[in-house]
């Protein structure tokens, strides 16, 4: 009996039955595809939060001014040439011992990183050169072809000229031509160059002989010019000797051992590699910055104790990989090199530059490549150097001597925690303030983010427990309607003497039936559509993402098991709570309040006339007087009718009512919180400053870029060496976007009548000059001054004559302020705009030193990335390393996680909006004979139809509503620019309470008026 009254009561209506299954089905969909989306979103966020770090490190360096207060002449004062071009000015006092403990010890610091180096040999690999690379000490042997000088070139200079030349050991490039000319020569009378060899020297130096010569920097190629430079003054004696007459091994003779020294120097330098010592290489400044990122592998870390990190460039030039081994013997000897060098330039840390200084090598050890490096996004603007080789600190061959002092660019500090860098950030401001000392700062744009991804994990967070919530009263509701509809038959069984416990799973064990294969069905479905839209929208932004980054979309077995056992907990809960409120009820009782029930559908005072059988046989003239409360006291129209059978309905059945009107709220809220979420991390791609630099692009390029819509807070500057007409002295002009930046907030500057700071703005050619210049030069405000480069100069001098220079050179520059203040390079220079041609001062285009700016639209950074590859390509042409470098490491981490939120946003407006359609659908099915009694009494199919549908619909857009008057005041801003998809989500999801409503209503009315009274509940 069991059996047959809960199958008939699965089949007696199929499609309740079916709608019931739908129902618990897109609630489990909801609840499976949200925790998915929930648990896949939350790692990225994770990972992504767990790329930010700070990094930060000081410098005492004052750099050396290129300027010259007063002319260097030679002795006799007759030449007017003036020699030398900086100020050599000693850098600020560096930290204390205990303010490099305070500096340690700043709040958040997790790290305090001190680099380390020595010189290290790597088995059967020498050290690698670029391709083209000159420079670095040469020596050769060649025979000597005399001398010229002249008219091209300056005085007290000459240019040798050699044939037949063999590289006896070179630091860089074997190659050099079997036959060239030197630059000038400083010759042995000089007043800045002293040399061992004057031109006596040079006259005596038969032609056809051979020399060796040695060579410190061997020059560089420009514009496919090759430029030898020869300084024996640098060199000293034995730079250049004649070896006629010596026998083959005359290198082995002790008149040669200086050559030999630099023989045995080459030899080493061209084997040995810089060595860095490091615990975490995260607290490298460059890497943090990304200006140098993995490429391959990972980073070095404090649980590494025999690995290694090397250069791309190593790997592909000897055929490695990560996971291979290499043998490297570590030098005893600490080296600094250059601190300058280990901060941003590629220079040669480890290499010497005297044979007394080649370091002793301790045994071989062999580690493991772990990881390889290489410039950031673009060409950094100090490229890597292709000969470090990063190690655990913990093979640190010597012991650190107790008065080592590590230099700044040898010290960083590191903050691992991103919720800790703001703390850190405003610490360490104050202390390179109160210490002055320049701050190096990196923290990969958190700050710019760091409000929107909180606020994204918060909102994703509330959007996950809106949508189980959701999910939750959406199965509450199906347990409320399906036991509701089965009290009867629990009653009449319970009344014919059935047992309680047989009643109950009559009426329990249809609904398991249906709920158990309807929530295994929609979570599986909301589980595997869910991940796999993750794990698509993943696998394509994994080209933006870091090196080592694996798409990872899965959820562990723990959580859907739990999600599962969860749902059908609550879902017996439910069942239990109702069934145990009907088997507390007398049977009688039971059957009573059902009556008592369906006697309240109806519309208006068909309730009372069927309350009382002797009413209706023996009139009474007070319930009569009752009845007539309850009568129309006027003729309903068709909307007033609408809104007071909406208003009562909602009133009698307030207890379902309000699950309705919550679920509609939640439902609308789960959509709104996700949209904020979208919005949130919007806002953080759009917020993140991608900066970017530039270094020696083209004037024309600058100039290009400084007006382009792609980037924003643009600066650039460069100095350069030029002359005034009729002045001998070489004056450092400097040119700049922002001169107020650019001088200092210390500098004052009196304008010419009618001119200010914004004459800089336009392509007049005006400049402003520096006071001490000015009086020195007799300038006064208004004058005209002619201005020409020193190269173009140089040109022009060297051709026809002085006169052709001053004829067709020189540009006419109009002094519109004189700008005083206590640095020497500003009261000595001249400044200019970049808005005038200064091409005109070099007859070509010249290259700028430097350039800063931020992408003006994160949506374009691959726009502007190959902007500037094509701008960079064309500066080779007028300089030797033109370069650039975008920080964007951070806008591809929040674009991946806005990618990953844009692709799983349909599914979670789908899940609602299944929900929306399925639940009012069921509701109205229960109202069968709420329709039929709205029918007798007279309603229009079509007024009845609009009865039962207008009440679903009214509760969405009370919801609705609701939600919407929370977003706005929660967060105005983010509202009012979220409108659009705030009102397309929830016209999306009405529709779908809209149309479940309207079919259902169709379909409980569409019988004839004495068929509906016969649709069963």
């Amino acid at each position: 009996m069991r059996k047959s009254v809960a199958l008939k009561t699965l089949l007696r209506s199929p499609i309740k039955t079916l709608l019931s299954f739908l129902l618990i089905a897109a609630a489990s969909f909801a609840l499976f595809s949200r925790v998915t989306d929930y648990m896949v979103t939350t790692r990225e966020m994770k990972n992504a939060r767990g790329l930010y770090h700070a990094v930060a490190s000081l410098d005492n360096e004052v750099p050396d001014l290129p300027v010259i207060p007063e002319p260097i002449y030679s002795p006799d004062k007759t030449d007017g040439v003036v020699y030398g071009y900086f100020y050599i000015t000693e850098d600020k006092p560096w930290l204390t011992e205990e303010g490099l403990k305070e500096f340690t010890s700043l709040p958040g610091v997790t790290l305090a990183d001190t680099r380390y180096m020595t010189a290290g040999l790597v088995e059967d690999f020498k050290r690698i050169v670029g391709d083209g690379e000159y420079g670095g000490r040469v020596i050769f042997e060649a025979t000597y072809e005399g001398y010229e000088d002249g008219a091209s070139v300056p005085e007290d200079h000459i240019c040798l000229k050699f044939d037949d030349v063999k590289v006896i050991a070179s630091e860089r490039s074997s190659e050099m031509e079997k036959s060239f000319m030197t630059q000038p020569v400083p010759l042995g009378d000089t007043s800045y160059a002293p040399s061992p060899y004057t031109r006596e020297f040079y006259d005596r130096l038969e032609e056809g002989c051979r020399c060796l010569v040695m060579v410190d920097n061997t020059g560089f190629t420009y514009k496919g010019e090759r430029y030898i430079y020869f300084r024996p003054h640098e060199i000293g004696e034995g730079a250049l000797c004649v070896i006629d007459g010596q026998p083959d091994n005359y290198l082995e003779t002790k008149q040669f051992a200086r050559q030999r020294g630099w023989v045995d120097v080459i030899n080493h330098n061209n084997t040995v590699y810089d060595v860095v010592y490091i615990s975490d290489m995260r607290a490298i400044p460059r890497f943090n910055g990304q200006s140098l990122i993995i490429s391959k592998g990972r980073l070095l870390t404090a649980e590494d104790t025999d690995g290694c990190v090397v250069s791309a460039d190593f790997l592909e030039k000897f055929g490695l990989s990560v996971g291979e081994r290499i043998r490297i013997r570590l030098g005893d000897q600490l080296c600094h090199g250059d601190a300058k060098a280990e901060r941003e330039t590629k220079e040669n840390l480890a290499v010497v530059f005297d044979e007394k200084m080649i370091p002793e090598y301790v045994e071989m050890r062999a580690l493991t490549i772990v990881g390889a490096y290489a410039a950031g996004k673009g060409n950094s603007v100090y490229g890597p150097s292709p000969n470090t080789i990063y190690v655990p600190s913990t093979l640190l061959p010597v012991e650190i001597p107790d008065d080592y002092k590590a230099k700044p660019g040898e010290l960083s500090v590191f903050v691992e925690d991103a919720a800790d860098i703001e703390e850190f950030y405003e610490a360490v401001h104050l202390f390179a303030e109160k210490v002055d000392l320049e701050l190096k700062f990196s923290d990969r744009g958190w700050m710019d983010v760091k409000d929107s991804l909180a606020m994204g994990a918060f909102t994703s967070l509330l959007t996950t427990v809106l949508y189980v919530l959701g999910a939750a009263l959406a199965l509450f509701l199906a347990v409320y309607l399906y036991i509701g509809r089965n009290k009867k038959t629990y009653a009449i069984m319970r009344t014919l003497g059935v047992p309680a416990g047989v009643a109950t799973g009559s009426v329990a064990l249809p609904f398991a039936a249906v709920s158990v294969p309807a929530a295994s069905v929609g979570g599986i479905a909301g589980f595997v559509y869910a991940r796999q839209t993750a794990e698509r929208a993943l696998l394509s932004m994994a080209d933006t993402a870091p090196a080592g980054y694996v798409p990872n979309a899965k959820v562990s077995v723990g959580v859907i098991i739990l999600c599962m056992m969860s749902e059908m907990l609550f879902v017996s809960l439910s069942s239990y709570f109702f069934l145990w409120g009907m088997k507390k009820m007398p049977p009688l009782l039971l059957l009573q309040e059902g009556a008592k029930g369906t006697s309240k559908t109806v519309g208006f005072c068909a309730a009372k006339m069927q309350t009382d059988a002797a009413v209706l046989a023996k009139p009474d003239m007070e319930k009569l007087s009752v009845l007539e409360e309850w009568m129309p006291r006027r003729k309903y129209g068709p909307v007033r009718h609408v809104t007071a059978y909406i208003w009562n309905h909602m009133r009698r059945g307030i207890g379902k009512t309000a699950v309705l009107l919550i679920l509609a709220i939640v439902l609308a809220a789960g959509i709104g919180s996700f949209v904020l979420a979208k919005i949130t991390y919007q806002d953080a791609f759009y917020g993140l400053g991608v900066k970017g630099e530039a270094s020696d692009f083209t004037f024309t390029s600058v100039t290009d870029l400084s007006s382009s819509p792609l980037v924003k807070d643009f600066y650039c500057h460069s100095s350069f060496c030029a002359r005034v007409e009729g002045t001998e002295r070489d004056i450092t002009m400097t040119i700049t976007n922002d001169l107020v930046r650019n001088m200092g907030n210390d500098c004052t500057v009196k304008y010419a009548k009618g001119y200010g700071i914004t004459a800089f703005e336009g392509t007049g050619q005006v400049c402003l000059v520096g006071k001490e210049l000015a009086d020195t030069l007799g300038i006064s405000l208004g004058d005209e001054i002619p201005v020409i480069s020193d190269v173009m100069h140089f040109i022009l001098r060297s051709g026809e004559g002085e006169d052709d220079a001053t004829a067709g050179g020189y540009k006419a520059y109009k002094v519109i302020g004189i700008a005083e203040a206590d640095d020497v390079n500003i009261s000595n220079g001249i400044f200019a705009g970049i808005g005038s041609d200064l091409t005109k001062l070099f007859s070509m285009d010249f290259s700028v030193d430097h350039c800063e700016f931020t992408l003006a639209d994160n949506e374009r950074l691959d726009e502007l990335d190959e902007i500037l590859e094509k701008k960079r390509s064309r500066s080779e042409m007028y300089s030797p390393n033109p370069s650039y470098d975008l920080d964007a490491g951070g806008l591809a981490d929040i674009a991946r996680i806005r990618g990953l939120l844009d692709a799983l946003f349909p599914i979670a407006v789908a899940a609602a909006v299944l929900i929306g359609l399925f639940g009012p659908f069921l509701v109205i099915l229960q109202s069968a004979q709420e329709a039929a009694f709205l029918r007798v009494l007279g309603v229009t199919k079509k007024r009845a139809r609009c009865m039962l549908a207008m009440v679903q619909i009214v509760l969405n857009i009370a919801g609705i509503a609701l939600v919407l008057m929370g977003l706005f005041l929660y967060d105005t801003d983010r509202f009012a620019r979220g409108a659009w998809m705030f009102a397309a989500c929830f016209a999306l999801y009405l529709l779908g309470g809209v149309c479940g409503a309207a079919l259902a209503a169709v379909q409980v009315t569409r019988h004839k008026v004495l068929e509906l009274l016969q649709v069963k509940e």
